[in-house]
């Protein structure tokens, strides 16, 4: 029994260390990006616009697989300079020469990543996005609010993150069946996202 227990703070204590070592991991490249800053007092409100990193959260995704985990990332602050109503700025940077370029800028909700076949693959991104009243997706002759979920997969050639279809859209509280709008809208986003910049 005593073993049992010992193997089990074992493994909570690495996992709790494991989280420690990735957060302090955010909180440098967010640093180091001026995405927030770690100074406290005085210094830190000197620049408004940077908000203190202990009052930010943040979400950090390894886009690298088989790479070290700041080759190319995904890094969302949630902090009053980062964040409105519609959702979050969430950035993809890849990393050259010892410094980070900004790869591609997402606004809305981000959702999750979902894996490619294969070890190596770059995984596609799920947000969710509130479109203002551009389209009348319920045929009643006014155009709607919507809400959409869009995904988005690397393209090795152009290396940035493209939109790759649309899964669901939701307007005035209800579904709207992709089938009449898919093309439109994938069409249209291909051209030029309203929530990539």
């Amino acid at each position: 029994m005593r073993q049992l227990a010992g193997i089990a703070f074992f493994f909570f204590t690495a996992l709790v260390c494991a989280k420690a070592q990735h957060n302090r991991l955010e909180v440098e490249l967010a640093e180091k990006l001026g995405l927030c800053t770690s100074q406290k007092g005085p210094a830190a409100n000197a620049n408004s616009t940077t908000f203190p990193c202990n009052q930010c959260k943040f979400n950090f995704i390894s886009l690298s697989p088989g790479a070290t985990p700041d080759q190319l990332f995904f890094l969302e602050i949630q902090s009053p300079n980062h964040c409105g109503s519609g959702g979050c700025t969430g950035t993809v940077y890849r990393k050259r020469a010892g410094f980070y370029e900004e790869v591609n800028n997402f606004f809305g909700f981000f959702e999750k990543t979902i894996p490619q076949p294969g070890k190596q693959q770059t995984p596609d991104l799920v947000y969710i996005h509130t479109e203002y009243p551009q389209h009348d997706f319920d045929n009643n002759g006014s155009r709607d609010p919507a809400t959409l979920r869009v995904r988005y997969r690397w393209n090795n050639s152009h290396q940035t993150y493209e939109v790759l279809d649309i899964l669901s859209i939701e307007a005035n509280g209800k579904p709207i069946s992709l089938d009449s709008w898919r093309k439109k809208l994938l069409d249209e986003f291909r051209q030029k996202s309203p929530w990539m910049y």
